[in-house]
């Protein structure tokens, strides 16, 4: 993957998926993806067992904080054991594949994760938007013992370097009041024909007329530039 990007001249760009069963070999990992021309590092909601806010991964993330790799969360089954219990006949891929970026995002929240690596991003990627006020609600009601947030507008994605993907049939003033303009990114899912691809989202984003140029302008190239590192 980093060869084929490096002949692109630019064009292209890569997210290094780590040997996440091993943390000193998936920081080795990342060096080499830095060097090679990564911008990312890629997880699901859940990885095996393990929600996102464990201590385990506590050096991987102070590893990409260094490295100036944002964590790119991306709707997958990283969980057997959850897969295990559904029925994809019946529930397809919502429970176990849809719904894990957004436990992460609660349990990264409401245990002050961001707040511990101050120049991480974080992205929540082929997601869509639309759970985030649903979420934040839930942290803002059941925030964890002795625990209280109340900053859960803008402010807050801006201060954690919280970054979600947005799909081209849902509310993007509201998501834009709620979330920031600046921490909108556009999430195609390009080259793929699921349920999250958008392949005329550009055309599609750029004919709204409840939305500025310039807050489009930031959803299309200033965000995903600066979540990617590529502004810097």
């Amino acid at each position: 993957v980093a060869d084929a990007c490096a002949r692109s001249n630019g064009r292209i760009r890569w997210v290094a998926i780590p040997p996440l069963h091993s943390v000193e070999g998936t920081i080795t990992e990342l060096r080499w993806a830095k060097e090679n021309g990564a911008v990312g590092v890629f997880f699901r909601g859940l990885e095996g067992d393990l929600s996102l806010d464990e201590p385990y991964f506590f050096p991987v993330y102070q590893a990409a904080n260094d490295l100036n790799l944002p964590i790119c969360i991306h709707t997958g089954a990283g969980s057997p054991a959850m897969t295990s219990i559904f029925d994809v006949t019946r529930s397809r891929t919502f429970p176990h594949v849809r719904m894990l970026p957004l436990m992460a995002f609660r349990n990264l929240v409401a245990n002050n994760i961001p707040q511990m690596f101050p120049n991480l991003r974080w992205g929540f990627i082929e997601t869509g938007a639309s759970w985030v006020p649903y979420v934040v609600k839930a942290i803002k009601r059941g925030p964890n013992k002795g625990q209280e947030i109340d900053d859960v507008g803008p402010d807050m994605f801006k201060r954690l370097g919280l970054f979600v993907s947005y799909e081209t049939d849902e509310d993007l003033p509201y998501m834009v009041e709620f979330i920031g303009e600046d921490n909108i990114l556009i999430g195609t899912d390009y080259g793929h024909s699921d349920q999250s691809s958008q392949m005329q989202m550009i055309g599609e984003l750029r004919a709204k007329e409840d939305v500025p140029s310039q807050t489009m302008d930031k959803v299309l190239m200033a965000n995903p530039r600066h979540f990617y590192g590529l502004d810097s």
